[in-house]
This record gives C-alpha cells, structure tokens and sequence, in this order.
C-alpha cells in the first residue's frame, strides 16, 4: 500500500473517531443529552420535519414504512405497448414521448419512408419527394430526367 493511501486512510480515520467523539454522528449536544428524535410514531411521521436527523423525512424515511402507505400500483404510468394506446395521443407511460414518437411503438407505427424522387414528373414538380435535401433537377435521383 503506498505512504499516499495510509496517510489518506488515517486521516479519515481520525475524522470519523472526532466525528463520533463529538456527538455529531450519534445525535448528541456536549452534555451527553439526545438532540435527535425518533421518527417512528404517526406524528413523527406526518410532520413534515426530520426528527431523526438522517436526511429523510417521514415517508421517505425507512422508520415511517408501518406509518406510510404503500404506493398504490394503480397510480404507475400504464406502459404503452399496445395499438390502441400508441394511437390515443395520451402519453401514457409518461416517458415524455406520445404514440409514435416513443419507441415503444414502434411495432405498432407505420415507418414513414420518403417517397422516392425517380420520376419526370416527381423531377419537376418542385418538391422534395425524398427528403434529401435536393429538389428535382438538383437532385441526383432526378439526373435522367433532367437536362
């Protein structure tokens, strides 16, 4: 192990042992006397305040759990993975993504291909039929039919 690591242990080390020496960790002022809660009671768990000072607060606090009622499975965003949802404008997953927009569609949204620009008169016709940028004769799908 080099010196860089034993010297970095140690001193962590000696942090932690004067964190705890001073109460801080174990919720003590410097007369001994508790300054931390519990947060296990119905109050304690519906306050709004960390009684217990561990950086949760009530029902994100793992103390609460026989306190707090369990997430309701109902309330999950439905999955949307089916015809008739990828044609709801709903975005039901609620992944920020509605219908076709979001990949989990895919299987049930047509691909929308371009239509190819190979024709005289998809060549004239002022339009780029196929999305590339190039419309009819700068179009080198258009190169036979133009002059």
């Amino acid at each position: 192990m080099s010196v860089k690591r034993i010297f970095l242990l140690t001193a962590i080390i000696v942090s932690m042992l004067s964190f705890i020496t001073t109460g801080a960790l174990i919720g003590c002022d410097s007369g001994g006397n508790s300054t931390s809660e519990y947060e296990n009671t119905k109050e304690t768990c519906s306050d709004g305040i960390d009684n217990d000072q561990d950086g949760f607060t009530d029902c994100e606090d793992w103390d609460c759990d026989s306190f707090c009622p369990e997430e309701d499975p109902e309330e999950d965003p439905e999955e949307e993975n089916t015809a008739d949802k990828c044609s709801d404008g709903i975005d039901n997953d609620q992944d920020g993504f509605t219908d076709c927009e979001d990949w989990d569609c895919d299987s049930f949204c047509p691909e929308e291909d371009p239509e190819e620009e190979n024709t005289a008169d998809k060549c004239s016709d002022g339009i780029d039929n196929d999305q590339d940028g190039f419309t009819d004769c700068e179009d080198w799908d258009c190169d036979s039919f133009c002059p």
